[in-house]
């Protein structure tokens, strides 16, 4: 009888962990737009959530309406940006290794921009919400690309990719 309650208890906790890490992850896709340089909104859009670190492969010029505004916004800034989140979030198990990152072929040098508020989000608001949903227990292995990898402040040709901030 012991080692069926052991069981069941240890299910009911992977279940709630897995449940409870889904819902993070939702979270963090949510807010990551608005944390990020928001020229077109195309990169603001293009976060992915994956057991392998997104490719950062995506040109605006390849997709509507981002195109558009590109074309539009270079020629009068007061265009507005659009934040349509592009990708479906889809569901991890607690044991995955999951990376959040962006598809955009300038993610990097996004990363590098001034107006990138990313870094904060997770060493602040994001802190606190993993310490409040997970408490003591396991933490979950979830890593975001939150800031350029090599840049020395100024010279953007020293980017060599994003970093993943762990959580």
């Amino acid at each position: 009888m012991a080692k069926g309650l052991r069981a069941a208890i240890e299910s009911d906790i992977k279940q709630n962990l897995t449940t409870d890490l889904n819902r993070l992850v939702k979270i963090i896709t949510r807010q990551l737009p608005s944390y990020s340089p928001q020229y077109t909104g195309f990169f603001a859009s293009s976060w992915k959530a994956s057991t392998t670190r997104p490719r950062p492969v995506d040109r605006v010029e390849d997709f509507s309406p981002w195109k558009e505004i590109k074309q539009a916004k270079n020629k009068d800034s007061s265009v507005s940006a659009r934040i349509q989140p592009r990708f479906s979030v889809p569901r991890f198990s607690y044991t995955d290794q999951i990376f959040i990152g962006n598809t955009t072929v300038y993610a990097r040098y996004a990363l590098a921009s001034p107006s990138n508020s990313i870094p904060n989000f997770v060493q602040g608001e994001l802190k606190y919400l993993v310490d409040f949903i997970f408490g003591d227990k396991k933490r979950p292995d979830l890593r975001i690309a939150s800031s350029p990898l090599g840049f020395d402040g100024a010279d953007l040709s020293s980017i060599r990719g994003s970093s993943y901030s762990k959580l």
